[in-house]
Formats: C-alpha cells, sequence, structure tokens
C-alpha cells in the first residue's frame, strides 16, 4: 500500500536506523516496522473513510494490493529495487548517504493487518478476503543469475 508520506516516527534521520534499505525489507530493525505499520493503519483507516463517504448506500467495494504473509518477512518488488540501488552504490554510481536519506512510502500488510484495520475504521463489513503468492525470492534469484 502506498503511505501518504514515509514515517515520520523514525525520527530526523531515519537512513541511520533503515540504512541500506528504502522502504520496510527484512534487514530493517524492529522499530522500522512498527514505524511503517503505524502509518499504514492511519493512512488505511483515512483511505476507507472516504471511500465510504463516496460510496453510494448499499454500495461495495473490491479492494486489491499488494501484501505480505508475514510482518517479519515483507520482501516486495520494491526490497528488489532497494537491493538493485545497493548495487549502484557499490560501482560508484550512487552515492551512499543519498540512497540512505530516501525511503519509499510504501508497506506491505499482512492479510491480518488489512483486516483489523478494515474492522476497527468499521466503514465496511468485510464479507471476503483472499491471498495469493508471488515467489519474489524466486525472481529476485532468477534476475540475479541473468548474465548483465
Amino acid at each position: 500500500m502506498w503511505l501518504s508520506e514515509a514515517p515520520k516516527a523514525m525520527g530526523s534521520k531515519p537512513e541511520l536506523i533503515n540504512k541500506g534499505n528504502i522502504c520496510v525489507a527484512k534487514t530493517s530493525p524492529p522499530a522500522v516496522f512498527k514505524a511503517y505499520n503505524q502509518q499504514f493503519n492511519r493512512d488505511f483507516s483515512m483511505f476507507l473513510k472516504s471511500r465510504a463517504e463516496e460510496l453510494v448506500p448499499g454500495g461495495r467495494m473490491v479492494l486489491t494490493t499488494m501484501a505480505s504473509f508475514s510482518s517479519d518477512d515483507p520482501l516486495t518488488i520494491w526490497e528488489f529495487v532497494g537491493l538493485k540501488l545497493n548495487d549502484m552504490v557499490l560501482e560508484g554510481l550512487i552515492e551512499e548517504e543519498k540512497l540512505d536519506a530516501f525511503n519509499l512510502s510504501y508497506y506491505a500488510p499482512t492479510k491480518e493487518e488489512v483486516k483489523k484495520v478494515i474492522e476497527e475504521e468499521g466503514s465496511f463489513k468485510l464479507q471476503r478476503l483472499e491471498t495469493f503468492a508471488m515467489d519474489w525470492d524466486n525472481y529476485i534469484r532468477k534476475a540475479n543469475n541473468k548474465p548483465g
């Protein structure tokens, strides 16, 4: 889910907390997970409230988004982009300080996190919640093994 902004709860120098990452990643410390989750909760609640105000009486909403299966294993395409940007730092194409200062306003919530916000916000009755898997780890392995 795109967030309205990268979480401010990470402090004035988020690069020091989430060094080497451009979003929540497998190597992010717990404080980063917490900050991104809190930002997701605020923004997703506001999204639901706003959509409910626009909806006609008796209307329904179908929502499709990328998510994680586990909060501590959030590998997404954006983490893959971050890994490639780190490769560019090692090659001298990007300054490390500039990469470390960049944090995407993106969070891939778990199914349980999405359900919790929908239920707590209260504008919608959840009738169905489905997930399907994308094997990003396999995708990354294949991409890294391709001749460049």
